[in-house]
């Protein structure tokens, strides 16, 4: 009887599921999609393992490293922290910081993901959610430099998710909050 019902159950969802398959639309190779669609977005150049210490191409730099891991959260942290520094929250000096930081990171062998997602999910949660004056930006990032300068690698690794954490949740910047769990 369990025998029976299970391959009904079974058949059932191997049905549904190729229905849904079926309605799904089929995709075009680039080659043939129509002449009016938008292009692909460039490729990112191989990430070649460091940093360049000019913002622009900085950035190109941190794409590519992002995309490296395949996963979807990195890459978005990515993309928060190149869509924060085409704003005008991020001084040039914060700028120039984030680069040193991330250059220096790169020597003591962080990786992309955790470290870089985390160290740079936080600085736009700190700009963009919790609106960060620059001198908070500025106190931040040295805060993240002394740990980073004065820790060991395995201990400084264990800090990131914890402004991340802290700042992207909204409801701890509320003042009648007791506590943020």
């Amino acid at each position: 009887m369990k025998r029976t019902v299970f391959g009904w159950v079974c058949a059932l969802l191997v049905s549904l599921s190729s229905s849904a398959w079926a309605q799904q639309p089929k995709t075009q190779p680039p080659s043939k999609q129509a002449a009016g669609a938008a292009p692909a977005a460039p490729a990112l150049p191989k990430f070649a393992g460091k940093l360049s210490s000019e913002p622009q191409q900085f950035m190109v730099d941190v794409q590519s490293m992002m995309a490296t891991t395949n996963n979807t959260t990195s890459k978005a942290a990515g993309t928060r922290l190149q869509q924060l520094w085409a704003t005008n929250k991020l001084t040039a000096t914060h700028q120039r910081y984030i680069i040193a930081l991330s250059q220096y990171m790169l020597t003591r062998k962080f990786r992309p993901r955790p470290h870089f997602e985390h160290f740079y999910t936080a600085i736009a949660a700190g700009a963009q959610v919790q609106n960060f004056s620059d001198q908070q930006m500025t106190e931040f990032l040295n805060v993240v430099g002394k740990t980073l300068e004065k820790e060991q690698p395995t201990d400084a690794r264990s800090f990131w998710p914890v402004p991340r954490s802290f700042w992207i949740r909204s409801f701890c910047t509320n003042p009648v909050t007791t506590r943020c769990g």
